[in-house]
């Protein structure tokens, strides 16, 4: 399969997750790619977990990028 559809499947994993109010924790990467871990919380205190393995340079890209948004929308004007 092609890169391109390797980094278009991990990026709809990672939107999927955002849009279930998952919320990125943790991140690891080391030589193996990079490892995202997410925590959802319930209504009730119930929490769910998942954690993503991410393979592709642009796939990891687009975490930092979702990261740094985060950021910028959080810090103080």
């Amino acid at each position: 399969m092609h890169e391109h559809q390797f980094y278009l499947e991990e990026k709809q994993k990672i939107d999927t997750l955002l849009g279930n109010e998952f919320r990125i924790v943790a991140i690891n990467e080391n030589l193996s790619g990079m490892f995202v871990a997410f925590k959802q919380m319930g209504d009730q205190g119930n929490t769910a977990h998942a954690t993503l393995h991410l393979l592709i340079p642009e796939t990891r890209k687009y975490v930092t990028n979702l990261l740094l948004a985060e950021k910028v929308d959080q810090s103080p004007t």
